[in-house]
């Protein structure tokens, strides 16, 4: 996903706030004011669509959940529910991943301003709790795919157009879509 690699978040607003358990993106750009185009313009990174529960998103003001005008060093408190972390001297981000089991899309989204190539002992980072660490985002579900299902085929039988699938999975090219593999779906 090329909107969470950015190797550099920063809220010019100086505030963050974390997604809530229900929070839609309109939701967010009311409580703070906006519009969903301007907090869209603060988090060009955001998936408004594909919000999870954590997920760190940029707001004017100090908000109480960040402090503004923090140093890049600093990061929001974590979300209830969430384990906070130190980076160890000589840890890489893969590291992270292992000892969590969590996914690089999980951790990313809930750590948008550490970077994986360029960490340093001392940064602190938000481990997501268990439930929240789905493969699929945004209402989507895990499917593994049966005998003899094709990504025309699956399509059919949900009853949502290939492209919608393609877009639901964006690692996978057509051809992926076989026999047990693990992949995104929205039931109509």
């Amino acid at each position: 996903m090329d909107e969470i690699t950015r190797n550099d978040v920063r809220c010019a607003a100086g505030a963050v706030c974390a997604v809530r358990e229900g929070d839609t993106f309109s939701d967010i750009a009311r409580r703070y004011g906006l519009t969903a185009g301007e907090l869209a313009a603060l988090n060009p990174y955001a998936d408004a669509a594909n919000l999870i529960v954590g997920q760190l998103l940029c707001v004017p003001g100090d908000d109480g959940e960040a402090g503004a005008g923090e140093g890049e060093d600093q990061a929001a408190p974590c979300p209830e529910g969430y384990e906070e972390g130190v980076v160890q001297a000589g840890e890489t981000y893969a590291d992270l991943l292992k000892r969590y089991d969590v996914s690089y899309q999980a951790f990313r989204l809930t750590n948008p301003r550490l970077r994986p190539s360029a960490m340093r002992e001392g940064q602190r980072y938000c481990v997501p709790p268990a439930g929240t660490r789905r493969v699929c985002l945004g209402g989507a579900s895990s499917y593994v795919m049966e005998a003899g299902e094709t990504l025309d085929s699956l399509a059919e039988k949900l009853n949502v157009t290939p492209g919608r699938l393609l877009r639901l999975n964006p690692a996978l090219a057509p051809s992926d879509f076989e026999e047990g593999r693990q992949i995104c779906v929205i039931e109509t």
